[in-house]
C-alpha cells in the first residue's frame, strides 16, 4: 500500500544533542566572565538551556548552570539567584543573553572586595552543545 503525500504536508523532526568539554575551566568569578565573553555562542546555549529540556518541572535547582555554580559551589546565594532570575525566552539571540551574564557578573565583581575561588575539582567547565537535527517518517 502506497500512501499520497497532501502538497502541505508537515514532516516531524527530532534533535539530538551532543556534549563536548571545550578544555576551558573558571577557578572565579573573574575568569567565568572572561570566558564567557569569548566561548561560543554553542557554550552559552548549553549552559543555559538545557535545563530546560531535562528538569523544567522536576527540579528545584537554578535554572542554568552558572547560577548553579554561583550559589552551590561559590556560595554566592545573592549572584546565584540574579543569574537565576534570567528568563532566557525573554531573550531572541544568544549574543543578548550573554550580555544579560556579563552585565550581572561584572555588577557583582565591581561590588565585591575579594572573590572566592572555588575548591579543587570544583571548577566550572564549559561544555559546547552540537545539535543535529534528524528527520522522522512521520507526516501530518
Amino acid at each position: 500500500m502506497t500512501t499520497v503525500e497532501a502538497p502541505n504536508s508537515f514532516h516531524f523532526f527530532t534533535r539530538v544533542h551532543l556534549r563536548e568539554l571545550t578544555g576551558l575551566r573558571a577557578h572565579n568569578l573573574t575568569e567565568l566572565l572572561e570566558h564567557i565573553k569569548t566561548v561560543p555562542g554553542s557554550v552559552i546555549y548549553h549552559h543555559t538551556h538545557h535545563f530546560l529540556q531535562q528538569h523544567q518541572h522536576l527540579s528545584p535547582e537554578p535554572p542554568n548552570d552558572f547560577a548553579y555554580w554561583a550559589t552551590e559551589i561559590l556560595r554566592n546565594e545573592r549572584l546565584g539567584e540574579k543569574l537565576a532570575s534570567i528568563d532566557i525566552c525573554d531573550f531572541p539571540a544568544i549574543r543578548e543573553l550573554r550580555n544579560q551574564l556579563i552585565e550581572i557578573i561584572e555588577h557583582e565583581l565591581k561590588n565585591k572586595k575579594s572573590q572566592t575561588e572555588a575548591p579543587e575539582g570544583d571548577e566550572f567547565h564549559f561544555i559546547r552543545s552540537i545539535s543535529f537535527v534528524l528527520p522522522t517518517p512521520c507526516v501530518a
